[in-house]
């Protein structure tokens, strides 16, 4: 995707881990001018911090909170992959924002696994509690 030069030099502007918050008053695109919302919008990713969530435009540069710690891009649909959990051999088919779409609306596998052994664990233990309960009332 390309980026209008005031976009690029914004993004260019940005520190890594910071946001639009140390940009200059001035040139801003149109729609930053006076803007007194989120101040790590067009942000870059930090090294050292945990990611924000992804969403289904986690591949574009120009939305949301997601610009490479270092250099002008956003995220491949790979990378997003990678900070989703995703192994490194998984596929995503399709074309470019499907793989996107599919990477952003994830739930994280390594997540999604913690989740479903929680589950597991509760289930087994209500199921030894209930049948100690039928043995007790017997």
């Amino acid at each position: 995707m390309r980026l209008s030069p005031l976009n690029l030099a914004g993004i260019r502007a940005t520190p890594e881990g910071g946001g639009r918050s140390g940009w200059p008053e001035r040139p801003k695109p149109g729609c930053r001018v006076g803007h007194a919302g989120r101040a790590d919008v067009c942000g870059r990713l930090s090294f050292a911090r945990p990611s924000p969530a992804l969403t289904t435009k986690c591949v574009s540069r120009s939305d949301g909170r997601r610009g490479r710690p270092v250099g002008d891009r956003a995220p491949s649909v790979r990378e997003a992959a990678c900070l989703q959990t995703f192994p490194r051999s998984f596929q995503f088919s399709g074309f470019l924002m499907s793989g996107a779409r599919r990477a952003g609306n994830a739930a994280p596998p390594l997540l999604a696994g913690a989740v479903g052994k929680s589950f597991v664990t509760s289930d087994r233990k209500i199921g030894r509690d209930n049948r100690r309960l039928a043995i007790k009332t017997a």
